[in-house]
């Protein structure tokens, strides 16, 4: 679950040491250097930085709990705050642009689908109502959309659809007999990178973000879980 700071200077993963029986939440810094957040159970998912790097949201779980909740921590700190707190599976959570808001993934309704809430845990709205498995929200740079994957009530397999935040109207983007997956917004909003069964194996493919000009961009092994970072702009000339 790679997720780019701000400013791509640090990464936050999940990762498993081959020493250690327990997942861990690490920020890595690309010029070197680690942070590790430690967690009181072995289980932590989906880290995600707030818009401004102050803050990392993650799923994991209390000591004494058996379902994930979401939670938020000060990147420099390892106080926790659990916004969720209830005896169902929540995880990936996505902050808005703002910083005012999360999305997050939700079974409390009995399947897996895309819920909002304020970055206090507050002021919490169920988004899908459609029933099936929805997975992996994204939400846009410019605050209007939310990208996730839905697998249908009616199909076995997940696709890329996009909601409209405002209105809740929802696009289907994708459509195939594989899975598509872990959709991510580019940082200008105009396209979308995912990842796909479709050629067999699990590779990473781009788009529109109308669903057009999709183009495979791996091909080997395994590929899974892409994260678009922000684009770099280069020094000016002296």
């Amino acid at each position: 679950f790679p997720a780019w700071f701000f400013d791509n200077s640090k990464l936050a993963f999940v990762t498993k040491l081959p020493q250690s029986p327990r997942w861990e939440l690490w920020i890595q810094g690309l010029q070197g250097g680690h942070n590790v957040m430690a967690m009181p159970t072995s289980y932590v998912s989906s880290p995600s930085f707030s818009p401004d790097g102050g803050r990392i949201a993650f799923s994991s779980r209390d000591a004494t709990a058996v379902d994930a909740d979401v939670f938020y921590a000060p990147v420099n700190t390892r106080h926790r705050t659990n916004l969720t707190n209830h005896p169902s599976i929540d995880t990936s959570p996505t902050w808005s642009p703002t910083g005012r808001q999360i999305a997050f993934i939700s079974d409390r309704s009995g399947s897996p689908q895309l819920w909002l809430m304020d970055s206090d845990g507050t002021n919490l709205q169920r988004m899908v109502t459609g029933g099936g498995h929805c997975d992996s929200p994204d939400w846009s740079p410019d605050g209007r959309f939310i990208v996730y994957s839905w697998q249908a009530p009616t199909r076995w397999e997940h696709d890329i659809y996009v909601m409209e935040v405002s209105t809740a109207k929802i696009f289907q983007l994708t459509t195939g007999s594989d899975s598509n997956e872990n959709p991510h917004w580019s940082p200008d909003g105009r396209h979308l990178v995912f990842q796909s069964a479709r050629t067999g194996s699990k590779q990473i493919f781009i788009m529109n973000a109308d669903g057009k000009n999709l183009k495979q961009i791996t091909a080997y092994g395994i590929n899974e879980a892409p994260a678009w970072s922000d684009y770099q702009v280069a020094d000016p000339e002296p």
